[in-house]
């Protein structure tokens, strides 16, 4: 890998980016389209914590149902994963109150 992925995350303490340089592209044969991303082994840790926060808000039931399929267990990411639990299905309950809350407002009015 290129000094702009390894020593520049080293140096700088800091997660690093990188279209990657042609020599790189050509030794890792990735396709034009993906870039590379590094990360100092201290922050690792919290990194992929954070990621796995993400799953119960984030995924949809059918992406958490594959996931679950492709664990060989289902506390195997150390996170329980509800499949009841997503972002749009919170996001209707709230819009669902909003609604009910205009209309007491309108109703007062």
């Amino acid at each position: 890998m290129c000094s702009d992925l390894i020593a520049k995350p080293f140096t700088n303490n800091d997660i690093n980016i990188s279209f990657m340089c042609k020599g790189a592209r050509l030794f890792t044969q990735c396709s034009d389209g993906e870039l590379a991303a590094a990360v100092p082994v201290q922050m690792f840790d919290s990194l992929v914590d954070g990621i796995l926060k993400t799953v119960n808000p984030v995924l949809e039931k059918n992406q958490k149902e594959e996931l679950l399929f492709r664990l060989d267990s289902a506390d195997e990411l150390g996170i329980t994963i509800d499949s009841s639990w997503t972002y749009s299905t919170r996001l209707r309950q709230y819009m669902k109150r909003v609604e009910q809350m205009r209309q007491e407002d309108a109703a007062q009015e």
